[in-house]
């Protein structure tokens, strides 16, 4: 499983392959930029051969002065290339964890992964909902599409009311609610059809009960937490 941030494929100002030799040597002068810009290299082996070790070891003044990118960084590159050790994966946890709590929203995302599948971190579902919900409502909208995809992926979740799917438009629910439905059972009405759809109210929560009937012939339930979408029709 990769967790490597699009943000450390970004590189910094110094980005041409061309500049290579200059940002080492600002580097080896303490430009902090150009360690930063040159830790990202080493990341992604942009113009410097590939050296995880390496940008760690640049990353790491950064993580003492609690920058948050760099622990966010760190934290993906541990657990991305250290995942089969376990001092190395709860260090990446652990920075993981660090950062979000001094609000850095990707940190909240990278989180609800792990506790959504359970790397790093005993799986707990709820949990990796309040860091994607922490996220999303901080503004960082593409950790919305990282749930689906894993919800998607994992095809383990909104089969009890315990552990809906959250649906996190605050228009068009229903819609997405059939998206996801094609991704995890085929196509409406050839692989599956509706039986029966129901509005519940859980515990002050709006769940969108769907019971189904396979081709085959077997019936199954799917939950959908729809509070998002709910509110804002009811406001």
């Amino acid at each position: 499983m990769e967790w490597i941030d699009e943000r450390m494929k970004a590189g910094g100002r110094e980005n041409n392959n061309s500049d290579i030799d200059v940002l080492m040597k600002k580097a080896a002068d303490g430009n902090k930029d150009a360690c930063f810009n040159l830790a990202i290299r080493y990341a992604n082996g942009d113009g410097v051969e590939k050296d995880i070790s390496k940008a760690l070891e640049l990353y790491e003044p950064y993580v003492k002065d609690a920058n948050l990118a760099a622990m966010h960084n760190s934290a993906l590159l541990y657990c991305n290339y250290y995942g089969d050790n376990p001092d190395m994966l709860h260090r990446g946890v652990q920075l993981f964890h660090e950062a979000s709590d001094k609000g850095f929203l990707p940190s909240d995302c990278e989180l609800m992964k792990l506790y959504l599948i359970g790397f790093g971190v005993r799986k707990n579902y709820m949990r990796a909902i309040e860091y994607l919900m922490r996220s999303i409502e901080g503004g960082n909208e593409k950790c919305a599409n990282e749930y689906y995809q894993l919800v998607i992926l994992m095809n383990e979740y909104g089969n009890s009311l315990e552990e809906p799917i959250f649906i996190l438009e605050e228009v068009g629910g229903v819609q997405v609610e059939y998206e996801l439905l094609s991704h995890l059972l085929g196509q409406k009405n050839r692989d599956w059809s509706l039986k029966k759809q129901t509005l519940l109210d859980e515990n002050g929560a709006q769940v969108d009960k769907l019971d189904i009937e396979l081709v085959s012939g077997e019936d199954v339930t799917y939950y959908f937490d729809i509070s998002r979408t709910f509110s804002n029709y009811s406001d």
